[in-house]
């Protein structure tokens, strides 16, 4: 692998967030980048690094999301770290949704604006850190709430943040739709029961 291949995938993935660019639509190329912009980089001796790890050559979507998630801007900055603390959290992600889900006792506290933080607790709590990413993003994406918080939540500083978040990520997810639909509605109906 040339580094410029991973470089390129660096910047589709970083502009995907960032920008109106979308990642899927274009299969991760951007065609505006040439190798000679590449070559003339100060930086190109990162990516070149890189492109030799093994691990790299195998999950490189995965390295560059991990890194990019984890709020890393420039090339020279990227970090295994970041790579493998993503991977444990894909690795349990049924399990930390399973667990994530058990902070709440219905849909409606999961959705509904509090009127005191003015924010759905799904989101109060990926941002107190009591929840993960991926699980406010697949249930936002099961339940299909996003526009219904959009009308909503009042904050023009943080929920625009959230919101890109939210759409830009959860494509990248994968996950088996109906198991996490059963799980969340397993849960729900035993927290349900228990309050009775």
């Amino acid at each position: 692998m040339h580094g410029f291949v991973v470089y390129e995938k660096f910047i589709a993935i970083q502009r995907h967030f960032k920008t109106s660019y979308d990642y899927f639509k274009y299969n991760g190329k951007c065609p505006n980048i040439t190798i000679n912009s590449y070559e003339n980089r100060k930086d190109k001796f990162c990516f070149e690094k890189l492109a030799k790890k093994p691990y790299i050559r195998e999950d490189l979507q995965g390295y560059i999301l991990a890194n990019i998630l984890a709020g890393v801007r420039f090339g020279t900055d990227l970090s295994e770290k970041n790579y493998i603390e993503f991977q444990k959290r894909i690795q349990s992600q049924f399990y930390n949704f399973s667990q994530d889900i058990k902070n709440f006792n219905s849909l409606e506290e999961m959705v509904l604006i509090d009127k005191n933080f003015g924010y759905p607790k799904l989101i109060t709590y990926y941002s107190q850190n009591k929840i993960t990413l991926e699980t406010l993003c697949i249930i936002s994406n099961i339940i299909d709430v996003v526009n219904y918080w959009d009308k909503r939540i009042e904050d023009t500083i943080f929920w625009p943040e959230n919101k890109n978040l939210i759409l830009k990520y959860t494509p990248f997810i994968k996950y088996e739709e109906q198991k996490y639909k059963t799980q969340l509605k397993n849960q729900i109906q035993i927290k349900e029961r228990n309050q009775k």
